[in-house]
């Protein structure tokens, strides 16, 4: 994790966005990805031992590409919503609350396609339009504190740019 140096008086802080154990920060694409140690550890998931089962030849590249995957699925329901998604997705990686927020979100999204799988890839229209878990909407929903509103905001998101620079 990128850390400002502690001082007896100042502790650490992390610097936004960043990496830990249970999320990193994909630089290439712009966005938060959980880990499969989240999985296990909080979420009581352990989809490699699933994967084994069948027998996959390479159960990490399948874990790694689920977790993409919900990552994916959350943040273009967010892009879905306003025209500026670059903003929308640098308010995510600098704003604390909406890291957690993001966390969250993914969590329920990627408990969703563990046990309902991905209906998003559907043939049936009305599968794919179940892709997005409601949990998942419900907690996107919440508003953001540094905000006013929620990161599902259709209007003008360059308004809080002093909230990251």
């Amino acid at each position: 994790m990128a850390e400002i140096p502690s001082t007896p008086i100042i502790p650490a802080q992390p610097i936004y966005p960043y990496d830990d154990e249970y999320m990193i920060f994909d630089k290439a694409t712009g966005r938060y990805i959980l880990t499969e140690k989240y999985l296990i550890e909080k979420m009581g998931i352990d989809l490699s031992a699933r994967i084994n089962e069948r027998n996959a030849v390479t159960p990490s590249a399948l874990v790694n590409r689920l977790l993409r995957q919900g990552s994916n699925m959350v943040y273009n329901y967010i892009h879905a919503f306003n025209a500026n998604n670059t903003f929308q997705d640098l308010l995510i990686a600098k704003l604390p609350s909406l890291r957690a927020l993001i966390m969250e979100a993914m969590t329920e999204q990627i408990y969703y396609l563990s046990i309902v799988g991905d209906v998003s890839r559907s043939t049936d229209e009305t599968k794919r339009r179940m892709g997005i878990d409601q949990n998942c909407i419900d907690v996107l929903e919440r508003t953001v504190p540094e905000l006013g509103t929620t990161i599902l905001y259709i209007g003008d998101l360059t308004r809080w740019i002093s909230w990251i620079c």
